[in-house]
């Protein structure tokens, strides 16, 4: 088991953020001799609190309705007297300096496993669009070594239920499946258009310790309009950028390469 403090932070960034934007170029072969541009660096306070808290990850969001919401994995979240889980999602209130927690869901609840046995759920991103909450979730592997397999949960009761496709996972073949997304403060107010966007790694999220699969060699930018998250084939991917420097989204899933 794991002991882990949770930082809850407000609004949910850390440290400087410096941003870079590519010139021009394919997914995994930008034109030779082009430079990223450094266009700007955001600097936001944060403030940390200790908890009586279980867990490891912690990806959260800051909902409409002003509360923070998290997801841990591997431990009982902020209920320390209930059953060890590999994910859990909990309800944070307060400001800074006097949050207090309460775990809402945890393993089916939340979400299932794709991969069989030998397989574990992990918690990686979280955004929320309104009040409404996305979870991005992983299958990994005990041994730490494959995430073959990711998908995203939706709940719109404040964590308490939570829905998906069980039919199959959103993503697989151990493409884009470590998630993470772009957070644009409470519900997502200060987004620069109708998308979400999120990140995703290829193969693991850290080298494979045995080499069981190849370490992570491409990383993606992906967007999906903020009503159809759950849609996979709603979901585009960064390719590059044309001769006057706009973005160019692809819906073909990524099959290498780096963003």
């Amino acid at each position: 088991m794991k002991r882990a403090m949770l930082l809850a932070v407000l609004p949910l960034a850390f440290g400087s953020v410096a941003v870079l934007t590519a010139s021009s170029g394919d997914v995994g072969s930008p034109a030779s001799g082009s430079e990223s541009t450094h266009v700007g660096t955001a600097t936001v306070e944060t403030t940390g609190q200790a908890s009586p808290s279980d867990g490891d990850l912690w990806p959260s969001c800051w909902a409409g309705n002003g509360e923070l919401y998290s997801a841990n994995g591997d431990g009982k979240g902020f209920s320390l007297d209930a059953e060890f889980s590999d994910i859990a999602v909990s309800e944070i209130k307060g400001q800074p300096g006097s949050l207090t927690g309460a775990t809402v869901a945890r393993g089916d609840q939340v979400g299932q496993i794709w991969s069989g046995a030998g397989y574990n759920r992990k918690p990686t991103g979280m955004v929320c669009v309104g009040d409404t909450m996305y979870l991005a979730a992983q299958d990994l592997a005990l041994d730490f070594n494959d995430v073959p397999a990711a998908t995203i949960l939706k709940s719109v009761d404040r964590g308490r239920t939570w829905t998906w496709d069980k039919r199959k996972p959103m993503f697989g073949d151990h493409v884009f499946t470590t998630i993470w997304f772009a957070d644009f403060g409470q519900g997502g107010a200060a987004a620069p258009d109708g998308y979400v966007y999120a990140y995703g790694l290829d193969g693991n999220w850290r080298d494979s310790f045995d080499d069981t699969v190849a370490d992570p060699q491409s990383v993606f930018l992906a967007r999906v309009p903020k009503k159809k998250v759950q849609d996979r084939k709603a979901w585009e991917f960064f390719a590059g950028s044309n001769d006057r420097g706009k973005p160019e989204w692809s819906r073909k899933a990524p099959t290498g390469g780096r963003c």
